[in-house]
């Protein structure tokens, strides 16, 4: 199949590179359908480029991040990202796993539990109730928002959310009293009072290395926030939540925190994070187009890569997926009738299991004369043709 201008599965966008020169590039996504360990296979539908972020608009959580937009002209890693269930390994409990070649990303699942303190005083954890499967959502790992300690303390902006259009500014999500690293999970907990403690629904997504513990439940103070649990998941990951957007320098807490967070020490951010000054450019903010969950933003994967997910299948323990062997021919237009050949490269590898389906998004770039207008996109040729892996 070949296309020679833009549709609804192939866009040209302008970009800069990491050196801030112009780029032009063509993005291209394509659908497959899978079976448990075999190869992909071409889908009937076609999923669009999405050229903006879906929200959970229908959802208890209007401002959860279900999927990001496809159209970042240049993503220095691959993002490998599931989204659907974990299924159980017993009644109550499942390890799951991605492994992409020598990367494993693991996590935990529990059936719902609950907090209470035992007739010592210690907080404990009930036993986890059965579960068929748990979404693949930061909604329910570590993470959300201590509601009854950010409604009786001060902090800054607070007076401010009554009078301020939330499509606008949403001020709520600057609060001390949501956790940095993921606004809308579970656990975050500044007062462990019987009622807070009644009301409280602990994650469901862990990270096997860190889990939650009873003893250290409650967050010491509001500039601790830094100690408590990495949040486990495999979807996408917005560009206000720590660690993504380190790299605009969105944090203003980022640069007096401790040289040992966890996200450094695991090597899940880079060298160097910390000498990212915005306004004077440097390479790793091209890195905020990165939206997979820690550890799941890989180096360009080469075709035919194999992706192996367990336990987040609803019928098959291990699936195994094998990428396409063959990427495709992708030309950016080179002004005065010619076209360039680009070397394309994997911006996003899509998985949805209880679906059976897998979406790819390649890019093809090449230097550009200057920034160009969207009318001006429209109007200029492209070439992506797809070839039989």
């Amino acid at each position: 199949m070949k296309h020679e201008g833009p549709s609804a599965t192939v866009v040209q966008v302008s970009g800069v590179a990491p050196d801030g020169s112009p780029i032009l590039a063509v993005l291209a996504k394509r659908t497959y359908r899978f079976t448990p360990k075999r190869t992909l296979a071409v889908a009937e539908e076609q999923l669009a480029i999405r050229v903006a972020p879906v929200f959970d608009t229908d959802g208890p959580d209007p401002t959860l991040m279900l999927a990001d937009a496809d159209t970042y002209p240049m993503k220095p890693l691959t993002d490998v990202v599931v989204r659907g269930h974990v299924y159980p390994e017993r009644k109550t409990f499942s390890h799951a796993t991605v492994r992409v070649g020598e990367v494993v990303k693991a996590l935990v699942a529990h059936g719902d539990r609950r907090a209470y303190r035992t007739p010592g005083g210690q907080i404990a954890f009930s036993e986890p109730e059965p579960f068929e499967k748990i979404p693949l959502s930061y909604a329910h790992a570590y993470g959300g928002c201590d509601a009854r300690a950010e409604a009786k303390n001060p902090w800054p902006l607070k007076g401010l959310a009554p009078h301020v259009d939330a499509k606008l500014l949403d001020v709520a999500a600057h609060s001390p009293y949501r956790y940095a690293r993921n606004r809308h999970g579970r656990g975050f907990l500044f007062e462990a009072s019987r009622e807070a403690l009644d009301a409280l629904v602990l994650p469901n997504l862990e990270d096997p290395e860190a889990p939650l513990r009873g003893d250290r439940l409650v967050v010491p103070d509001i500039d601790a926030w830094h100690t408590m649990p990495l949040p486990a998941g495999t979807t996408w990951v917005p560009p206000s939540h720590f660690a993504r957007g380190v790299f605009m320098g969105m944090f203003p807490n980022w640069k007096p925190l401790p040289a040992k967070l966890r996200e450094i020490e695991r090597g899940l951010l880079p060298a160097g994070v910390r000498e990212i000054d915005v306004f004077a450019g440097h390479p790793l903010v091209m890195r905020l187009a990165n939206g997979a969950s820690l550890g799941l933003a890989v180096p360009h994967l080469a075709p035919g890569a194999t992706i192996a997910l367990t336990r987040l299948h609803p019928t098959e323990e291990t699936v195994i997926l094998t990428l396409p062997t063959m990427a495709p021919k992708i030309e950016v237009d080179g002004r005065e009738g010619k076209l360039v050949t680009t070397k394309p490269v994997l911006h996003t590898v899509e998985i949805e299991p209880d679906l059976g389906r897998v979406s790819l998004v390649w890019r093809g770039a090449a230097p550009a004369r200057r920034p160009y207008l969207h009318d001006e996109l429209q109007k200029m040729p492209l070439l992506v043709e797809w070839r039989a892996s």
